[in-house]
């Protein structure tokens, strides 16, 4: 079962994501940023991580950021789920590397869609890596 790592401040949202999520994935969930780089530094690495942006202690940007500039966490594609509609800040999480820009709310069909594909084109750099 492929892991997702779901990092969200607001518990309800954590909640409904894990609800959503669970029935085909293998979910784990962090309240902040310096939270899930403490977890993905003890060697925990997702196919998938979801992020909120404005997260208190290392918000959803510098997570990107310090996801990207890593070797090992670098290739795992990262979906940010916000209520930040400033054209700007997607930009430039798209510009970091983030799979996509997703704002709240969010249909759970779609966010599950865009799950999928962004699982699939993984699978898929990683199978082109090998050849």
């Amino acid at each position: 079962m492929k892991k997702i790592l779901i990092i969200e401040d607001d518990d309800a949202l954590c909640w409904l994501l894990t609800k959503i999520l669970s029935l085909k994935y293998d979910v784990s969930v962090m309240n902040n940023g310096m939270e899930a780089m403490g977890w993905l530094t003890e060697g925990n690495f997702p196919e998938l991580i979801i992020s909120d942006l404005n997260m208190p202690s290392l918000n959803g940007m510098e997570l990107l950021e310090n996801i990207r500039s890593s070797g090992f966490l670098r290739e795992i594609p990262v979906i940010i789920l916000s209520g930040d509609e400033n054209p700007a800040h997607k930009r430039q999480c798209l510009d970091l590397g983030a799979y996509k820009y997703i704002l709240k709310p969010f249909q759970p069909d779609f966010l599950l869609e865009e799950v999928v594909k962004a699982l699939e084109e993984q699978e898929n750099a990683v199978v082109l890596k090998t050849l």
